[in-house]
């Protein structure tokens, strides 16, 4: 039997601020994921060195509403950082695969390379300015773009 789950995507580019800024916007996102995983979610995150896109974020067994609650510290961080960012979309609905077919972006996979690496859980929280850089180096250095899977797997 399926449960509820719940969606979220926001999004946002280095437009009209500072790369040292964007970067910070980007730290802030990792910053914020042990919020949001240690609640049961699971988030995507899709950037290069000009935009970075949340989501989705798929909390199963969390209402819309929750979601929302806890996506609103990193919005006010962006907010307070200068950062506009999209509307972001929080929905629930009856079950996984309805909130798949909504929410994922279609991922080419066959068009690029994926390479990898697992970060513990002490980089994202101890180091969050140091990801953001190594993303920055990373896109920078020729990669298109990079993508992160954040999620807790102690969570049954």
């Amino acid at each position: 039997m399926d449960i509820p789950v719940s969606g979220a995507n926001v999004s946002w580019t280095n437009e009209g601020i500072s790369q040292e800024t964007f970067s910070k916007s980007i730290a802030a996102y990792h910053a914020w994921t042990p919020t949001v995983v240690d609640a049961g979610a699971m988030s995507l995150g899709f950037g290069s060195n000009v935009f970075f896109s949340v989501g989705p974020v798929t909390a199963p067994g969390v209402s819309a509403e929750e979601l929302s609650d806890l996506l609103q510290p990193l919005l006010d961080q962006l907010r307070d950082l200068g950062v506009n960012y999209t509307t972001p979309v929080v929905r629930q609905f009856p079950g996984y695969l309805e909130q798949f077919n909504a929410m994922m972006p279609q991922l080419d996979v066959a068009v690029a390379q994926y390479g990898g690496w697992l970060l513990p859980r002490s980089v994202v929280l101890d180091n969050p300015d140091g990801l953001a850089t190594a993303y920055e180096n990373i896109t920078n250095g020729g990669a298109g773009s990079f993508t992160s899977v954040a999620l807790n797997v102690n969570r049954s």
